[in-house]
């Protein structure tokens, strides 16, 4: 069994993204632990979503046009599964060495962290939501700035403005793909209630 420091790689991965990303790829997990460990954190992103919903409520007129729990799970999931490939693939197509299990790592933590995250700004949300508001912001552009140093790290560029086209091209698949996911299933729910 592999002995992880967790607050330590927090630490590393914040101040030292470009050494957390070696010291997650060293830890060699079997790809099921690391596929089990992606879908989790996307249940924990539909929770999330939905304990939002319950805490913090939209105005009645903008709650009709959020998805449900069930469907965000779905969005989530292939957003993730598909960023993986994405950056897989994307790097590998100009010269990146890393294998899938590397990219799948990095972003799965990433993903963890983000969670954190959110748990974080719901909080500030029901107690200083100006300040809730600033947290999402910073975190949004901060994780850019790791994720640039984890593809860098996997892909064995040495540049992070290749990693950077890598993550240009991973972010317009993954918007294609929940464009295409909500015009095919979303508007079929929408429309669900019109039929009953």
């Amino acid at each position: 069994m592999i002995a992880i420091n967790w607050n330590m790689l927090i630490l590393q991965t914040l101040a030292r993204p470009a050494e957390a990303a070696k010291a997650l790829i060293g830890l060699r997990l079997a790809p099921m632990v690391l596929w089990t460990a992606l879908f989790l954190v996307a249940v924990l992103n539909a929770f999330l979503f939905a304990l939002s919903g319950v805490l913090l409520p939209p105005p009645p007129e903008f709650a009709a046009m959020l998805p449900s729990p069930f469907f965000f799970l779905l969005i989530v999931t292939v957003t993730l599964v598909l960023s993986v490939v994405a950056v897989h693939r994307a790097g590998r197509m100009i010269g990146g060495t890393g294998t899938l299990e590397d990219i799948l790592v990095l972003v799965v933590w990433l993903q963890a962290l983000r969670l954190g995250v959110q748990v974080l700004a719901l909080v500030l949300a029901l107690a200083v939501p100006p300040l809730s508001a600033l947290v999402v912001f910073a975190a949004l552009f901060y994780g850019i700035f790791i994720m640039l140093h984890f593809i860098n790290q996997a892909h064995g560029f040495g540049s992070l403005l290749r990693a950077a086209g890598v993550l240009i091209v991973s972010a317009l698949v993954g918007l294609l793909a929940v464009s295409l996911l909500l015009s095919v299933v979303g508007s079929s729910i929408l429309e669900a209630p019109v039929h009953v």
